[in-house]
């Protein structure tokens, strides 16, 4: 039985264009069949990690801006269980918003107002980074499909 992972990398759109990194798992016998897929990080992170900064952008729109970046990074700072404790670590929080964790607790003192104030001065370090992925993976010119065959 071989295992094959296809990973691919794309522009795709909805509502508006945006960054999507997907896989799909197919095991091959004598037919080959479509095990899982989506958008796990872990499997694409453990079988190609050389495509860690097309998968941050997952989601993002096609300036890098994260998917509904002021409602979710709320939600994300502040959102507490029936404890009281924050349902979100500082991990989660950094990657919404592609920032070191060590910057996290300065902005979990933030009001929803403060974090709409300083979203635009993101906006064009996410821009570039946006921009470098779409020349790197030449994603003008269409979906990129990396593919790794696995035992």
């Amino acid at each position: 039985m071989t295992t094959t992972i296809k990973v691919t990398v794309a522009l795709a759109e909805t509502n508006e264009k945006h960054f999507s990194v997907t896989y799909e798992q197919y095991e091959k016998g004598d037919e080959e069949f479509l095990i899982s897929s989506g958008s796990s990080a872990q499997v694409i992170k453990r079988y190609f990690p050389h495509l860690r900064d097309a998968w941050v952008l997952h989601l993002s729109n096609i300036d890098g801006v994260p998917l509904h970046v002021l409602e979710n990074g709320y939600y994300y700072l502040t959102h507490k269980l029936s404890d009281g404790k924050l349902e979100f670590g500082d991990e989660v929080v950094a990657k919404h918003f592609r920032i070191k964790e060590s910057e996290v607790q300065a902005m979990r003192i933030l009001t929803k107002s403060e974090l709409a104030q300083w979203i635009p001065a993101e906006l064009p370090r996410w821009k570039l980074e946006a921009e470098n992925v779409i020349a790197k993976y030449n994603l003008r010119a269409g979906n990129r499909v990396y593919e790794k065959v696995i035992d």
